[in-house]
């Protein structure tokens, strides 16, 4: 199989109040009471674009490690969580060490809004620093994404 380069377009950012990656909560939604933004770019925001999107409760937000200067990755890591004694595979944690470095986070949302040429939508308990560049958004569905 012949690889490819891929060229995702930045759609927005995420505005926290997190501005450097240490410190950043390890999962979303630890820190409920935290608040943040996102801001989709004028290029990208119609109104029609969050029509009924406030029929759903989260969001799956896709985002860039951009923090992430490493060129290279590894195939084992040592996540915080388990005090960094213990390896495991890098497909079994939410490093941004990654061969692609895409991340995914699901935040509660509120008051999506069309304001001055953008979208706006309030969100809580962010996992992301603050100007992380927005790849995607996806509604949250319990039916699809929650599994018993």
């Amino acid at each position: 199989m012949k690889t490819k380069s891929i060229n995702y377009q930045v759609i927005g950012v995420v505005e926290t109040p997190f501005k450097e990656k240490f410190g950043v909560p390890r999962s979303a939604g630890l820190t409920p009471l935290i608040s943040g933004k996102i801001r989709i770019f004028s290029k990208y925001s119609d109104p029609e674009a969050i029509r009924a999107l406030d029929s759903f409760s989260h969001l799956w937000l896709l985002f860039d490690f951009h923090m992430n200067t490493s060129e290279k990755w590894s195939p084992c890591i040592r996540p915080p969580r388990l005090g960094g004694n213990e390896k495991i595979g890098v497909y079994a944690s939410r490093s941004p060490n990654r061969p692609n470095p895409i991340g995914l986070s699901c935040v509660a949302f509120s008051n999506p809004r069309f304001e001055s040429g953008e979208i706006l939508i309030d969100i809580s308990g962010p996992d992301l620093v603050d100007g992380t560049p927005l790849l995607d958004i996806k509604p949250y569905s319990p039916e699809a994404d929650c599994f018993p």
